[in-house]
């Protein structure tokens, strides 16, 4: 039995919205992401299989955040964009779409970045299930509808701040997994080996520190959980057994950190 007329003229509407190829994208970010982690458990990261499904994944990831920015930015000037390009810096979506970007286009070499897809998989979670829960729900000839809606909307209202800090989290972590294994390609030559290799291991090191800088002063899960991590560390370093060089160590890589990044900072607000 066919869909009642409203229910059709709303399902030919909503395809000709962009954000039902936003809601796509995040659908399909998810579903290579879930075969992305399933595969690698039977292969290597980087064989055909694995690595072809973390390519698809990074592709429905970038084309979300390319919709969002043309609809955002829609109708103005590439002149205007080009003079705002320093503003733009500052919005998380592009943050996240250069992010996306560098993770693509080093994904054969060096390789995929282990835990990068998470942070955007579970941002595009919730989007997704917003959407199901907003327009699409109420737009399919969907019987249990409401019952659905009200278990979406308990689930995000139950683990939404929860996933915030989950997110953060693995943003965090992508740092020490990316500098062990630019240690590891130290320690083993192979910067003298596959040197232009070396080189993009390191753009994307670079990469993460620049984003995760820029979220740190932009967002308040990701500040709350440095700062929580500085706490305990500090405490660590404190205890009465511990040679006191410890703790000097730390505060003079703390003091170094803080006044370069500080320095950056300067410098672009100067510029």
């Amino acid at each position: 039995m066919p869909p009642p007329q409203p229910k059709r003229q709303g399902l030919l509407q909503l395809a000709k919205s962009a954000q039902l190829y936003w809601f796509l994208g995040h659908a399909f970010a998810i579903l290579f992401t879930a075969l992305t982690f399933a595969t690698s458990f039977f292969r290597s990261p980087f064989s055909d299989t694995p690595l072809g499904f973390y390519k698809n994944a990074l592709n429905a990831i970038i084309i979300t955040y390319v919709i969002v920015l043309r609809q955002v930015h829609k109708g103005k000037p590439v002149t205007m964009i080009i003079s705002q390009l320093r503003s733009l810096l500052k919005e998380s979506n592009v943050q996240y779409l250069l992010l996306a970007l560098v993770f693509r286009l080093t994904a054969t070499d060096p390789g995929p970045v282990f835990g990068g897809l998470y942070p955007f998989t579970i941002y595009s979670l919730f989007h997704f299930l917003n959407y199901l829960d907003t327009t699409l729900l109420a737009t399919l000839p969907v019987s249990n509808a409401d019952q659905v809606r009200n278990l979406i909307r308990m689930f995000v209202s139950s683990y939404n701040e929860k996933s915030m800090y989950l997110a953060a989290s693995c943003e965090l972590f992508l740092v020490p997994s990316l500098l062990l294994s630019s240690l590891k390609s130290i320690i083993l030559l192979e910067w003298y080996r596959a040197p232009f290799s070396f080189i993009r291991q390191l753009i994307v090191v670079f990469s993460v520190i620049s984003f995760l800088r820029l979220r740190y002063q932009q967002n308040v899960y990701m500040k709350q959980l440095v700062d929580s991590y500085d706490l305990k560390i500090s405490q660590l370093l404190y205890h009465p057994q511990l040679p006191q060089g410890f703790r000097l160590g730390y505060l003079r890589f703390k003091s170094l950190l803080t006044s370069t990044l500080g320095y950056l900072e300067l410098e672009k607000k100067t510029r």
